[in-house]
């Protein structure tokens, strides 16, 4: 049985979220199904941020879709923004 119940994807989120807490950084990019929503979660509260690609500019939408819906996005974004924003976000 693994520690956190959940997708692959998942149980590195909240590996991350343990580990790191507000310094924890989730980019949901593309994917399918709910995975990533519950580890996403915990990134989020544990401090940290959660950035996701707009579902509707990626051909597999369900699981930014899913982490978007569950409400725990800081932003939504473009892929030509995420470089950008991650920058803003590590310079404090």
């Amino acid at each position: 049985m693994s520690r956190w119940p959940g997708s692959i994807i998942d149980t590195f989120f909240y590996s991350l979220a343990h580990e790191y807490g507000s310094k924890a950084i989730a980019l949901i990019l593309s994917g399918v199904g709910t995975d990533g929503r519950e580890g996403a979660r915990a990134i989020k509260n544990s401090g940290g941020i959660v950035l996701a690609r707009n579902p509707n500019t990626t051909a597999f939408s369900s699981m930014p879709a899913s982490v978007i819906h569950s409400g725990v996005v800081n932003n939504i974004l473009e892929p030509a923004q995420i470089a950008q924003a991650l920058q803003k976000i590590l310079s404090g």
